[in-house]
C-alpha cells in the first residue's frame, strides 16, 4: 500500500491502493499516513482483492492539519446531511464527507478506527442498495444453511461463535454480519 500526497479524492485509483471486499462490495482505501498502511493490511488481510477487481467506492484519508492524540474512548459516529445528498460522518478525532451515492468518502482523522468506521457506513449503504443490512450479531453455519444471532452488547454473541468453532463448527461472521437478498429469494 503507497501513502498518498493529498489531490482530489474523486480522481481514479493511486497506484498500489488497499482494495478489501466486503460482502460482495469493493472499496479502495488510500492513506496519507504510510504508517497506518501495515495495521490496516493486517485488520482488512482475509479481505484483500486483487487489482484486477473493479472498485466500486473509494476511500481517502487524510491526517488532520493539527495532529492530536487519538481518542480514549470510541463513540458512535454522528450523521448529519450535507450539500447536494452528501452525507457528513463526525467520531472521536475525525470527519469524513461522503459522496451522494456514498460510494466516495474523504476522511480526515488518524488512526485505523476512521477508516473502519466509515467502511462500515459506506457498507451499508451498499447493502441497503440490495435490499440488504449491517447486523450487528454473529454467523454461524448449522447443517448447510446459515444461522444469524443477534443482541446487544454483552449478550453471549460471541461466546456463542467460540463455542461453535471449538466445536469444529463454522463462523461466517462475528461483531458485524452482512445479509441480503439473492436470487431465488435466500438471504
Amino acid at each position: 500500500m503507497r501513502a498518498v500526497n493529498g489531490g482530489d479524492p474523486l480522481a481514479g485509483p493511486r497506484e498500489g491502493a488497499l482494495r478489501i471486499t466486503l460482502a460482495g462490495w469493493t472499496v479502495v482505501l488510500e492513506v496519507e499516513d504510510a504508517a497506518l498502511a501495515g495495521p490496516l493490511q493486517r485488520v482488512f488481510g482475509a479481505f484483500l482483492a486483487p487489482e484486477a477487481v473493479e472498485a466500486d467506492a473509494r476511500l481517502v484519508m487524510r491526517a488532520p492539519s493539527v495532529p492530536s492524540a487519538p481518542p480514549t474512548v470510541q463513540e458512535l459516529p454522528r450523521l448529519e446531511p450535507g450539500d447536494a445528498g452528501t452525507l457528513r460522518v463526525e467520531g472521536a478525532g475525525y470527519s469524513a464527507v461522503l459522496s451522494q451515492d456514498r460510494s466516495h468518502a474523504d476522511v480526515i482523522g488518524s488512526g485505523r478506527y476512521p477508516v473502519e468506521n466509515v467502511i462500515k457506513v459506506m457498507l451499508a449503504s451498499a447493502l441497503a442498495k440490495r435490499g440488504g443490512l449491517l447486523i450487528h450479531g454473529v454467523g454461524l453455519v448449522h447443517e448447510g444453511r446459515a444461522a444469524l444471532f443477534v443482541g446487544h452488547s454483552g449478550a453471549g454473541k460471541s461466546t456463542l461463535g467460540e463455542l461453535w468453532r471449538d466445536a469444529g463448527g463454522t463462523v461466517l461472521a462475528d461483531e458485524l454480519v452482512a445479509v441480503w437478498p439473492v436470487e431465488g429469494g435466500g438471504w
